[in-house]
């Protein structure tokens, strides 16, 4: 059994190390459809609703040729696109295991995409000449007779980033749970995404080197359902539900007292604390992108389950001493037990889009 599984695990490794086109190639392409008269657009028996000179699409990669039908009250054309060969799919080629490669990204079909551009001329009857494809925005943008896009359309090159790499850009330098933080977000369509963040603690602050917690450690893992207002994922206003896990042990010193009257009899204990915390957060943010450049800054409020243990106490049954109401709020965080707290979030997190 150990030796299937070792055989399976390897040619799973070897199918998502090799197929480059597979791993970094989304399944849909973006098309841009400009004609130089209003109309509505069919594409795959998907018909628009609106009649306009531009439309975006979202499109299955495929090996076949794309079927556009462009009409209104007074003509109708269809045109045949043919599907052209990322370059990712050559890079199999010369990959030591391309056998294997190849035909992952062939059967995937991520290894296929349409011109992002066409441009089509309804009034001309001449078949030749019908429509212009253009792989890239630069070209279209130089060709000699470029149409004019409408000022009211949107721009959707950020549709086609279905992909997103974040850190959290602060939290390395924070004074609580430092750590680095990565993020993956990944656009579902145009209203919803989804982000997978996992943190790694540091030992210690960076701002709290004299500090006696230097020996902290623990993770962080949190899944996190976004909404985007505007239709226009993954850029632009949203609103977020987030699920926060955080696991994390450290050595603190603590003042005790024998009761919570006790304010005179009272001592300090350098105490191992084990936190398990469970976190709901609704948030609310704006990603901003810029080319393949991306920021990310929210806020959130949520509500927090968390469950702390002490160890290597001298005295187990005697309770934190708060000495002043802000010595609370801090100490509050390290009492014992099962409890609720709200939770708050105001970060920033940059990253890169493809």
């Amino acid at each position: 059994m150990k030796y299937i599984l070792s055989i399976l695990s390897t040619l799973l490794c070897l199918v998502f190390i090799c197929s480059c086109a597979t791993i970094f190639n989304s399944k849909y392409t973006t098309v841009n459809i400009h004609s130089n008269i209003p109309c509505k657009v069919i594409i795959k028996e998907d018909t628009s609703k609106i009649s306009d000179t531009c439309h975006v699409n979202l499109v299955n990669r495929d090996s076949k040729p794309l079927k556009i039908t462009l009409f209104n009250d007074s003509v109708s054309k269809t045109i045949l696109v043919d599907s052209k060969l990322s370059f990712l799919f050559y890079f199999d080629l010369i990959n030591p295991c391309y056998i294997v490669a190849v035909p992952t990204d062939l059967i995937t079909k991520r290894c296929f995409f349409y011109p992002e551009y066409i441009d089509l001329d309804l009034t001309n009857n001449d078949s030749s000449c019908l429509f212009k494809a253009y792989t890239d925005k630069k070209t279209w943008v130089n060709s000699k007779l470029p149409l004019q896009m409408p000022a009211n359309t949107i721009d959707s090159s950020f549709i086609s980033k279905r992909h997103i790499l974040k850190f959290t850009a602060l939290k390395t330098i924070s004074i609580y749970n430092t750590g680095l933080e990565l993020c993956y977000e990944k656009r579902i369509n145009k209203r919803f995404g989804a982000q997978l963040m996992a943190g790694y603690l540091f030992h210690r602050a960076i701002w709290n080197i004299d500090s006696p917690r230097n020996d902290a450690k623990g993770f962080r893992v949190a899944l996190e359902g976004k909404y985007y207002i505007k239709k226009t994922t993954p850029a632009g206003k949203y609103y977020g539900i987030e699920l926060n896990y955080l696991n994390t042990a450290y050595t603190d010193v603590l003042r005790f007292s024998s009761s919570r009257s006790a304010h005179y009899n009272t001592y300090s204990d350098t105490v191992h604390l084990k936190k398990q915390t469970l976190s709901l957060n609704f948030k609310k943010g704006n990603q901003y992108m810029r080319k393949n450049f991306v920021a990310d800054y929210y806020l959130g409020l949520g509500i927090r389950c968390k469950n702390t243990i002490h160890e290597n106490r001298f005295h187990p049954k005697d309770v934190l001493y708060y000495y002043d109401t802000f010595n609370y709020t801090a100490e509050h965080a390290h009492a014992e037990g099962k409890y609720l707290t709200l939770s708050a979030s105001l970060n920033i997190r940059v990253g890169w889009c493809f």
